[in-house]
């Protein structure tokens, strides 16, 4: 191919691509909705300052409110405290109910390694019941051998 055709020919390739890519970037935009939260949804708060009620201080907060404190510090590594309407301290943090035994509490309360849903009083997870039903062919206690195998070489 002469150069005098090749020119066009790059010019136009490069443009085709140009516009592949605006069409990918500009096509996903148009079908993201933002979330809307209702004005009426609530978020657990727990505060963990023992001097509070034992650090069993729990209360509910406006979701909008939670989210702007949230959005407020979002340049922080992590979200501080919120003020404890009890004992006036920076010590109350997002927290879930239990839908076994109702207890609420702080993600991760458990301890470490363990599924951060994982409720300290009664000891359920949602989280490791729907992975269990994911995973059918878990080990169980009644599929395990009673005894270990050996390989005999002989």
């Amino acid at each position: 191919m002469d150069a005098a055709k090749k020119k066009p020919v790059m010019i136009g390739i490069i443009v085709v691509c140009f516009g592949a890519a605006a069409f990918i970037t500009f096509r996903g935009r148009g079908g993201v909705k933002p979330v809307v939260i209702p004005e009426d949804a609530t978020v657990w708060m727990k505060c963990v300052n023992l001097k509070c009620n034992g650090g069993n201080t729990v209360y509910e907060m406006n979701l909008r409110e939670y989210r702007a404190f949230q959005d407020e510090h979002v340049a922080d590594d992590t979200t501080p405290g919120l003020i404890c309407p009890k004992c006036g301290k920076p010590s109350a943090f997002e927290a879930m109910k239990c839908p076994k035994c109702g207890n609420i509490f702080v993600a991760g309360e458990s301890g470490r390694g363990d599924f951060p849903d994982r409720c300290p009083k009664c000891k359920y997870s949602a989280r490791e019941e729907a992975k269990g039903k994911d995973q059918p062919d878990k080990p169980s206690k009644e599929n395990k051998p009673s005894k270990p195998v050996v390989d005999e070489l002989e």
